[in-house]
Parts: structure tokens; sequence; C-alpha cells
């Protein structure tokens, strides 16, 4: 039921619209009795349809121009009526009027604002028919713009182990967005995204070192970022030293290559190298690889060696490398010690060997008239002795080896003539030695033959008391000295067991000094020598016993020699041709060691100097002072 009418037959439908499309009918009623209309159906048509709002085209890029159409449809026979429309974007009116469409300019999306809402509405200028359209989006589709790369902490040089993200970032471009990072050409890793910006973080590692890159692409094609260096600075790692020489083991005169290299660093690496925590030297090689130096190897150069490798990050040093560097057995000494002054039948005699040169350990083999005898090992190099009970056999020639696994060195040989049968006898003995020269040790050595112990033996130089030792067995009892010049003279010594003492005969001793390198003069008339000059050749060596031998040569000639019996220089007279130039040396020799000088070298002229001239005065009969000048024979005057 629609209505009830109290009067009127009439209802009235105020602006029908669809929803009053239907079937109607009317109904009354009088007093005991009812009655109802046939039915009608009334179809209500629309003025116009709902608008559909349509954009021209359909979807945009950034920048483009846009067209919406507000689309409905009069019927002819209301061609007549005029339209408004009105265009809404997102609940605000952007246009209205009689046109049905509206040109835009789409503006660049923002990256994280959605698309915008249209609609559009249809309206009778009486405004009393109105529709609108449903709500549409409009997609504008941005190119993403050239990223920019960005590290984080922000520097171009980092240490290796530290990390660094990378930042790629647009500043528009529709999402979804594909970033790549790259590492020169090679690929790090893609990210897709719906924001404006991608990392990525990596460890550093001696091979990250180079220029980075990365690409956006939202479908329009990758926008690539400028580049941006990355230099990795490793720290160096602890170098390995390594000492090289030409054999399995290193000897006096070797030379030795120090070799230190860091496997990990990056350049320029400062190496540098140490002997016994001394610093030797440093070097810095531009590619960063290792470094080398050598060495001429001394008996100083025994060791520990290390090395450093540093490039900034802190010095890192390497485990020490031990050296001992072999000295080669030098030629022994070799010395026969008996009893008495003379070896005879029964006396046990020391053979006594040492090399004064030589890395321990070193063997010493002992020979009579070059049969083997017997060896002796020194551990701590030095010495070894072998003992013989004296035969009439033992006469003969004696030596000794020393051998350090670098060649055996063989001693001269010392004679022994070994006499008959020996009678000991009742006083001591003092036994100095063959030959005593400075810097040598010498051992007194005193024993009585016969003697009930404890002995007191007692040692005396030229009278005056030295030192006492006391053997408990009797014996023998022995007193080194460090020779100097002064300790020539006469020593004796005593053997006392409480029984009175008895005094040895005194042994004289002179002690010899080795003649010093001597000094060369060559003495001229003039300040230049010319042939026909006598020019004195004078040797001195300003130390050395007496008598010292001196020789004189001429580029390695000799000249002549001269002996000088108590001590001061030796001269040689030559008389000067032009054949003397060259180089003149001289020698001073006393027996032990020949010692030469420097050379000096003389040039002569080919020339003959001017004379010297003599004058004297005559008085003329005319009273004139005459000064005649004449000039050695044989030679003219210059000019």
């Amino acid at each position: 039921m629609l209505k009830i009418l109290d009067e009127s037959s009439s209802f009235h439908i105020q602006q029908a619209g669809l929803k009053d499309n239907g079937e109607y009918h009317c109904a009354g009623s009088e007093i005991n009795c009812s009655f109802s209309s046939n039915r009608i159906k009334i179809q209500v048509q629309e003025l116009f349809p709902h608008p559909v709002l349509r954009s021209r085209p359909s979807w945009t890029t950034s920048g483009n121009q846009l067209t919406l159409i507000c689309e409905t449809q009069l019927p002819p026979q209301k061609s007549d009526v005029q339209l408004q429309f009105r265009f809404f974007k997102d609940g605000q009116i952007v246009e209205e009027g009689s046109k049905n469409f509206l040109k835009i300019w789409n503006p660049s999306s923002g990256m994280n604002k959605g698309p915008s809402y249209y609609w559009c509405e249809a309206h009778t200028v009486t405004s009393n028919v109105c529709k609108k359209s449903q709500k549409s989006q409009i997609h504008v589709e941005v190119p993403v713009s050239r990223p920019v790369l960005t590290l984080s902490p922000p520097r171009a040089q980092a240490l290796e182990g530290h990390r660094v993200t990378l930042h790629c970032e647009t500043r528009r471009g529709s999402t979804p967005i594909l970033y790549q990072f790259y590492h020169g050409d090679v690929l790090l890793k893609s990210s897709s995204t719906h924001t404006a910006r991608a990392s990525f973080s990596i460890t550093l590692t001696a091979e990250s070192s180079g220029k980075y890159s990365c690409t956006a692409n939202n479908g329009f094609g990758p926008q690539r970022s400028d580049t941006r260096s990355l230099s990795v600075t490793v720290p160096a790692s602890r170098p390995i030293l390594t000492l090289r020489v030409p054999g399995t083991r290193a000897v006096v005169g070797d030379v030795m290559e120090l070799h230190c290299e860091a496997h990990k660093g990056s350049p320029p690496i400062l190496y540098r190298f140490y002997h016994d925590n001394v610093f030797l030297r440093s070097s810095r090689p531009p590619s960063g690889r290792g470094t080398s130096f050598n060495l001429s190897l001394t008996p100083e150069h025994s060791g520990s060696y290390a090395c450093e490798a540093d490039n900034g990050q802190g010095a890192q040093r390497s485990d020490t490398a031990s050296l001992r560097v072999t000295v080669p057995a030098s030629r022994p000494v070799l010395t026969l010690r008996v009893p008495g002054t003379q070896a005879v039948v029964g006396d046990v005699m020391e053979l006594h060997c040492e090399a004064h040169k030589g890395s321990p350990p070193i063997l010493y083999r002992f020979y009579h008239d070059d049969v083997f005898l017997g060896s002796s090992s020194a551990a701590s190099g030095g010495r070894a002795s072998f003992n013989l009970f004296l035969t009439p056999e033992h006469s003969g020639s004696y030596a000794c080896e020393a051998d350090n696994g670098l060649g055996a060195q063989r001693s001269d040989t010392a004679s022994l003539k070994v006499t008959g049968e020996w009678k000991a006898p009742t006083a001591a003995h003092l036994v100095p030695g063959t030959q005593a020269v400075v810097g040598d040790v010498m051992e007194l050595h005193c024993e009585a033959h016969r003697g009930s112990p404890p002995i007191l033996y007692r040692f005396y130089y030229d009278d005056v008391f030295l030192g006492s030792s006391s053997a408990a067995s009797g014996g023998r009892a022995s007193f080194n000295l460090s020779l100097t010049p002064e300790h020539s003279g006469s020593y004796a010594c005593e053997a006392d067991n409480g029984l009175g003492a008895q005094r040895s005969e005194v042994v004289p001793l002179n002690v010899t000094v080795p003649a010093s390198r001597p000094i060369l003069t060559l003495r001229a008339p003039g300040a230049q020598a010319f042939p026909g000059d006598v020019m004195e050749l004078h040797c001195e060596a300003h130390r050395g016993s007496p008598p010292i031998l001196y020789r004189f040569y001429h580029d390695n000639v000799i000249l002549g020699s001269s002996s000088v019996p108590s001590g001061g220089g030796a001269s040689f007279n030559l008389s000067l041709t032009e054949e003397h130039t060259g180089n003149y040396s001289c020698e001073a020799d006393n027996g032990l060691g020949a010692q030469c000088s420097e050379a000096v070298t003389l040039s002569i002229s080919g020339k003959f100097p001017v004379p010297r001239p003599q004058m004297w005065t005559n008085i003329s009969s005319k009273g004139i002072l005459m000064i005649p000048m004449t000039f050695d024979q044989g030679h003219a005057p210059y000019g």
C-alpha cells in the first residue's frame, strides 16, 4: 500500500524514477462492501543512464597528457535537455561545466603515494536528476631517475675485514624497482623493492678493491649510477724470513741471501732486517712483494735473524731464524812436551795439537812418520793432546791434523830424537818452550823426578816470585804467562817437599816481537825524480825484535836486501833511469812472518832538469865585474 486517500481518487508520483517501475492498482470500500480496480503496469524510462568515466589512453607515463571523458546518453526525445558535468579527484572538484571531458597533465607520482581516484557527475540544469560514475584509478607509470650509489661508512679506503654497506637510491620512479649492484662488471646482488632505496653489505677482502656501481629498472630500461672507487687496505701478514746459502751450511766467506716476504698486504710494504735484534737495513719494494739483500759471512754473523713487514697498519715480525757460521779449522800447531830438556826412553811425551781458529767440534789426529797414532775430538774446538810412553822407536817426525768437516789441515812436522837410558835428576827443571813470541801463552813446567809428595813448586822470574802450585801426588806443576816484551829474562823454579827446597837451573827466555808493517819512503834530491838522480829507498818497521831483514822491490822484482842487527830502518840507493818508473815496496822479516809495506808509485820525467848554476866573481884589468855561469857537464840549460 502506497497511500490511503479519504476523498480524492488521484495519486501523484513526484519525480518518478526507475524505482517506481511496476504494477499499480487501487482499492476502495463501502459499508459492508469492498472493491478493487484492474491492474496497470507502469514503466518509467530514465532520462539518462549513470555516466561512465573513461580515460584516453587508459594509462600513461609521467608527463603525458591524459583526457578524462564522462560518458552518458540522452534519449532522442529528450535531446533538448541540457546536462552539466563535474569532475572529481580524491573527493575534490577539479572542473565543472557543460563539457563532458577533462584534459589533465599527469604530474610525476611520488614514490610512496598511490594512484589518485577520479569520478564524474552528470546532472540536469535544474539539478532534478544527478547521476555519478564509479570511482576509477588512473595508473601513471614514472620511469626511474638515475640512481645514486653511496657507501657507508663514506670513505674511499677501508681495512680488510671491515663491513661496508652500498646504498642505491632513486629520486623518482614507479614501483616496483629492480636494483642491481656491481663490482666492476660482476653482478653482486639483485633486489626488487617498492621503496626508493636498496642496500647491500659486504665484508671487505683484498679482492674487494675496485669500482662499484648500481642500476635501477622499473620496466623502462635500466639506469646506472656513477661509479664509486673503493681501496681496501690489507694489513701486512706475518712475513717469512728465508736464509739462503750456497751449500748445506753457512761457511765463512759465503754470500748469504736474506729474503723477507709477507704473502698478504697492500703495497708499499717497508721491510726491515735484524741480526740479534740489531737493525741491519730496510727496503721498500714498490710492488709489495718480498725483498732480499746479501751478506758476505764472517764469524760474527752467527746468531738470530728476523725481519719485519710494515705497510702502516702495524709492523709484523717474522719468526727468528738461527744461523751458525762455520769457520774452517786453521792450520794447527803441534807441540811435543817431554819432562826434561830432551826426550829420554821412559819419558811420557805429550803431543799437544791446537788450531787457533775453527768451529767446533774439531777432530784432531796424530801421526808418527805418517803412521796414524790416534785421535781426539774437542767438542769446544780449542786443542787436544795425546800421550806416548817413549821407546827408542819413537824417534822420527810427528804431525797432527785438525778437521771440522771443511777440510783437514795438517801441522808442520816436529822432529824428535829419543836418547838412551835416562837417570832421574835430583833438581827440578823449568821448560818454557822452544820459542817465545809476543801474545803466546807460555807454560812454565816444573818437575822433580824424585821426591815424596806432596811437593810445593815455586816459580821465579829474575828472582822475583811469580806464584806457586802444590802437586799432591808429586810429579809436576805448571804456571802460565801471556807473553809481552817485558817477559824476556831468566826463569827458575823450586821443588820443596819439606826436606829442603831444590832449585832448577836458570832458563833464559827471549820474547820475540814480530816485525810490524814497515813504511817505505822514497827520498830524491828534488821535488821530482829525473834520470841520473840518486834516490834513497828507506824501509823501517817501528816494532820487531832484531835482527830484521829488509827486502826492496820494484814492480814485485827484488832489488836488494839489508839485514839490520840492532833494529831501526834500512836504506837502498838507486841511480835513476826512465825504466825505474813504477811501484816500489819493501818487506820486514824477523823470522815471524814477513810484513809488506804499502806500494809507493814513482814517475820519472824523461827530461833533464835545469842544472844548478855556479857563480863566482872576477874583476878584470879594466875594473869590470864578471859573473860567469857554468852548468854541470852533460846537462843543457832549458830555453
